[in-house]
């Protein structure tokens, strides 16, 4: 079985293909102002019942 290398003049070594940021996806990661309820944990909704068999269906 013979390999063959090729070159790609837009692709190198440690260096993004992307000069423009806007294309590269965000910068700013996402952040939640409240804590994310467990299947296990009792529900927001004040009815006693684990999350999962509540409001999360």
């Amino acid at each position: 079985m013979e390999l063959k290398m090729y070159n790609n003049p837009y692709i190198e070594k440690n260096e993004s293909c992307c000069n423009n940021s806007s294309c590269c996806g965000p910068s700013n990661t996402y952040v939640r102002d409240y804590s994310k309820v467990g299947r296990n944990e009792k529900c927001p909704c004040g009815s006693g019942f684990k999350f999962k068999k509540c409001c999360s269906k």
